[in-house]
């Protein structure tokens, strides 16, 4: 099995967070996410990591129908 497709559905803000909408597989077995990063840790030096990182567990949680534990 090969990976999911994924695309970004779009991205928007909330009062505390930047929301990235993203679309994972295809058909029937489609699924959206939303990846939120808090507002505050976009000045932070290691952004790309953050956003990686919460990017990584909403796309596994959405692709497994796992709903996510947070902290």
């Amino acid at each position: 099995m090969g990976r999911p497709k994924t695309e970004l559905e779009g991205v928007h803000t909330s009062r505390t967070d930047l929301v990235v909408v993203i679309a994972v597989g295809e058909g029937a077995a489609r699924r959206i996410c939303n990846v939120h990063v808090p507002i505050a840790d976009l000045l932070e030096t290691n952004v790309g990591h953050l956003i990686s990182r919460e990017a990584a567990r909403s796309l596994i949680a959405a692709w497994t129908d796992v709903p996510l534990d947070w902290e």
